[in-house]
């Protein structure tokens, strides 16, 4: 019994440290969501990418993945909404990227993905269809 209020406890400690941290950061960004994209892809750029995994012959070259995170940003900043919620979806599941770079990818993503929710909320009709593609590739995968 004894272990079992142990855990709970360490649970809920954990649980209410997340979510603190959660907060502080996001209350100290007050920059705007493409500034903060702009950091993010700068973040992503910097990392050491991991090894890269040879790719099966015959198949099509890959855009670098840095190239990939500006072409993402860039879509977003000319609101092509969709554009960059796929080339970051796709980004996020390229083999070889770093941790560092993965953890990137999903604040900038994270980032994103709130303004076009705002911008959903208010009935932007590109917002809308951008969070309809990112339920799907959520569900069945990036094509």
């Amino acid at each position: 019994m004894h272990r079992f209020f142990t855990h709970r406890r360490f649970v809920i400690t954990i649980g209410l440290v997340a979510l603190l941290s959660s907060t502080a950061c996001r209350k100290k960004t007050g920059a705007a969501p493409a500034e903060n994209l702009e950091a993010e892809a700068a973040k992503f750029t910097a990392a050491e990418a991991a090894p890269p995994q040879p790719a099966p012959p015959g198949a099509p070259a890959a855009p670098a993945p840095a190239q990939e995170m500006q072409s993402a940003v860039q879509a977003y900043k000319v609101g092509e909404f969709e554009e960059a919620v796929t080339r970051m979806q796709k980004l996020r599941n390229t083999p070889g990227i770093s941790g560092a770079q993965l953890m990137a990818i999903n604040n900038a993503l994270t980032t994103m993905m709130a303004d076009i929710q705002n911008l959903a909320n208010k009935g932007d009709q590109r917002a809308i269809a951008a969070i309809k593609r990112y339920e799907k590739i959520q569900t069945e995968g990036v094509r």
